[in-house]
């Protein structure tokens, strides 16, 4: 999910990656059809990652931390 589409990504590998702006609910439920019985994942920013939180999309939270303070962006928890 973007805010700005770009052609898809391959990566040596074989991983693939599609860039769309289209609604959070559409994204997540062609990533479940792409993923059939494998988990679905959420990354990226703050931003992103509070609109399927904010819409209850979310069943399970893990948090990767950094040991990098940038004092800008967009928090991800108030």
């Amino acid at each position: 999910m973007t805010h700005h589409p770009r052609p898809t990504w391959r990566r040596a590998g074989g991983d693939v990656f599609h860039f769309t702006d289209d609604p959070i609910r559409s994204v997540l439920e062609r990533a479940k059809d792409s993923a059939g019985t494998k988990d679905v994942r959420i990354s990226g920013g703050a931003n992103t990652i509070r609109q399927f939180l904010n819409a209850g999309l979310v069943q399970e939270f893990t948090i990767h931390l950094a040991p990098l303070l940038l004092q800008k962006g967009i928090q991800l928890f108030d």
